[in-house]
C-alpha cells in the first residue's frame, strides 16, 4: 500500500484526482471485475464513493487508473488544511484491501458558492 496524499481546492470540481495502481511488481493492478471505495474522513464529517456508482469515482480498467472528480458540494465539505485522511480499498469477492491511502489538504479558495 502506497500513501499518496493529495489536495482538493474547494469549491472546485476539477482538476480530478487521479491514482495509477500498480501491484507489488510495479505492473498495473488488474482492476477488471473488481469494484473500489474511495472514502473520506475529517473530525465529524465522512465521505464515501464506489466505483460501481456513477457519482464521479470511476475506473479505467484498461490504464488502471482511478479517478475521483469531486462535486462543488462534496469540495466544500473538506474541511480547510490538512485535516482529512482517504483511502481506496479494493474488493474482489471477501478479499477487501486498502491499496492507496494518504492526508488530504482542504485548500481554500476566493470564491464563496
Amino acid at each position: 500500500m502506497d500513501d499518496v496524499d493529495i489536495t482538493i481546492r474547494r469549491g472546485n470540481n476539477a482538476p480530478a484526482v487521479a491514482w495509477e495502481l500498480v501491484d507489488e511488481n510495479d505492473a498495473p493492478l488488474l482492476l477488471a471485475g473488481r469494484s473500489l471505495v474511495l472514502t473520506l474522513k475529517w473530525g465529524g464529517g465522512r465521505m464515501r464513493k464506489e466505483s460501481t456508482t456513477a457519482d464521479g469515482f470511476t475506473v479505467d480498467s484498461t490504464t488502471s487508473t482511478v479517478t475521483w472528480t469531486p462535486s462543488l458540494a462534496e469540495s466544500r465539505a473538506i474541511p480547510l488544511g490538512r485535516l482529512s485522511r482517504y483511502e481506496i480499498e479494493l474488493r474482489d469477492g471477501d478479499l477487501q484491501i486498502t491499496i492507496v491511502a494518504g492526508s488530504v489538504t482542504g485548500v481554500d479558495s476566493l470564491n464563496d458558492d
